[in-house]
Formats: structure tokens, sequence, C-alpha cells
């Protein structure tokens, strides 16, 4: 099934493509990021990015890769949700733990919809979701959950929502700090990077991301919104990053 033509215009908001190419023929045509074989890769509405001419352009691709069919896309205010399911027995298997960071969450005064727009992107992703808990903006209280749940449970990754503003009461990058060996900056970077084609508000982030033995720690804004773009930048890199950080061989890597 060509992807050039094969399902004629408008092409789908969201489709998902699968190769299992055996040697490296190059970056999928309309990714920029390069495509290590065996790698899903979720790729963005496409009316965003171009027209007829854009998509009639595109060559097919090889004949080792598979066009999967997009799921239903659910809309919300603002514009759809993309899909960022991937297929049973993917390959691609982590242990998550999130933690939301709200002063009238943590009272419940407040549902916590950033945390379960983390939730159900995270399970779609076939990763599983051991740890969850709601904390008040209090740094000895964040630092307190990423350290048990980087040292004592050994997730692979942590993410936060809440608490990465300029109020007085934000402090969950330096809490963060308090906690990581290493920082990740890239990621960050990519993120605002994104967030600034839709809003310059995206400058005011002071989010963090870093490593803390093997676990990635990595801050996301408050909004549900906000959640799943960011989290849909770091998509395509997650699971190659948290190979990294568990000490897996890189394909990267010389032998």
């Amino acid at each position: 099934m060509p992807i050039a033509g094969g399902y004629g215009y408008p092409p789908p908001v969201v489709h998902r493509v699968l190769v299992c190419a055996t040697k490296d023929q190059g970056p999928l045509p309309f990714l920029s990021l390069p495509r290590p074989p065996g790698l899903w890769y979720i790729c963005r509405a496409w009316p965003k990015y171009g027209g007829r001419k854009a998509w009639e352009s595109l060559p097919p691709l090889p004949t080792s890769s598979h066009i999967i069919p997009p799921a239903p896309a659910r809309q919300r205010r603002g514009g759809t949700r993309l899909s960022t399911a991937f297929p049973q027995g993917a390959s691609v298997t982590f242990r998550v733990g999130i933690l939301t960071v709200s002063d009238l969450g943590a009272r419940g005064l407040r549902q916590d919809t950033s945390g379960q727009a983390i939730r159900e992107m995270m399970a779609s992703l076939g990763a599983t979701v051991e740890r969850y808990e709601v904390v008040p903006d209090e740094r000895d209280q964040i630092a307190l959950r990423l350290r048990r749940w980087a040292d004592e449970d050994g997730l692979d990754l942590v993410l936060t929502t809440g608490g990465t503003g300029f109020g007085p009461r934000d402090v969950t990058p330096e809490a963060t700090r308090d906690v990581i060996d290493r920082e990740a900056p890239a990621l960050v970077i990519a993120m605002v990077s994104e967030g600034l084609k839709r809003t310059p508000l995206a400058m005011l982030t002071r989010a963090v991301a870093g490593l803390r033995g093997r676990t990635l720690i990595v801050n996301l804004p408050g909004s549900p919104r906000a959640v799943q773009e960011n989290l849909q930048v770091l998509l395509p890199v997650l699971p190659h990053a948290l190979e990294l950080a568990r000490g897996e061989p890189s394909p990267h890597q010389s032998s």
C-alpha cells in the first residue's frame, strides 16, 4: 500500500509507519529524524504541513514498510487529539511513574486531567504506569517521590506535570535538579521549540529533564493540551533514550 496517492487526498489525519527494513535506507521522506529499523514513528497531521502538492510529491515507502490504518481520532476543543497507539507485540516496554504537582489537586479541589492525559498516552504505547501520585507544590515532597521512584522502584521513566512556570509556588524544576545526576537539556529544547510554533508562551517554561541513575525524569507543563503536545515531541526518541539509559547496546555505538 503506497503512501503517495494510495489514500487519495486529503490523506488520513494520522497514520503510523512500521519500518522493518533490514538495512538503513535513509530518513523517511516525511520525517527529519533518522529511521532505525524496527522503530514506530507517529506522524503528525498532514493538513498542517502541506496540501495536495506536498502529499502527491511523496515517493512510495520501501516495500518492507507497511502502513497501519489510523485509529479514530478523538475531538477536543482546540483541535484533534493525535493517537499514539503502538501495536500489540511491539518491543517497546517501560515502567512509568506520573507525578502531578498541584496544591489544589493534592487537596482534592481540582481534577487531575493532565495526569490522566499522560496515563492514557503511556498506556497507548504499551508502557506500564506503576506509580501515580498528586503532591502539593512543595520542593521536598516532589524530590522525595522522584528519589524513591528512581532508587527504590527502579522506574524507567518519571513524568511530572505542573509547577514549571514563573509562579512563586512553581518549584518542580528546582526539586528535579535536586535529584538528577545528569541533565538532558535537548529534550526540553525540543519541546520548547515545537511549542513556540503554537504560542510565544512556550518560552515561559522552566522545565528540566535529566537522569537519576537509569531513570529518565522529564518535567511537563500543567495543562492537558500542553502535556499531549510536549509528549508528541518526545515519543519518537523515548524508546531509544530509555534503552540507552538502561545501558542496552546502541546501533550507533561501535562494537
